[in-house]
């Protein structure tokens, strides 16, 4: 097998992240920035990325980005991300959104699949919303 030319440019394959994301990694390494649109749409790719690769600072300012932007529309999804790396912060504001709009997170549609595939993270989300229900009503003395 013929040894490259020293000046002959290598190929890296990356098959780990979409190329949108793998710019936006690459592009934090001479900027240490990302730019806002880029984390609206790959906040939680980027995330597994800096995770994956050990990358600290973005890792945390994923991280406070997808805080940030916790719905009860991307509840379920966070809550599965905050579990998968143990983000108490991520966890603690997914159950926070969850208990003032629980009523609407079965109509979404990450929901059905959720209820197919992680039963239990949607049992957990129902029972760390009624411990924070309970604990306010407590707290105003209901």
């Amino acid at each position: 097998q013929e040894q490259p030319k020293e000046d002959s440019p290598q190929l890296i394959q990356v098959d780990d992240m979409p190329y949108a994301v793998l710019k936006a990694f690459v592009k934090f390494f001479y900027t240490a920035t990302i730019d806002s649109d880029v984390m609206e749409e790959h906040s939680v790719s980027l995330y597994c990325a800096a995770e994956k690769y050990g990358v600290t600072l973005l890792k945390t300012l994923c991280e406070e980005w997808i805080i940030k932007n916790v719905s009860d529309q991307n509840a379920i999804s966070n809550l599965k991300l905050a579990n998968q790396y143990g983000l108490d912060a991520l966890k603690d504001a997914v159950l926070d959104t969850a208990s003032l709009h629980i009523d609407k997170i079965p109509y979404y549609a990450e929901y059905s699949a959720f209820v197919e595939k992680e039963p239990a993270l949607l049992l957990e989300l129902y029972e760390g919303t009624v411990k924070r229900l309970s604990k306010k009503r407590k707290w105003n003395g209901k």
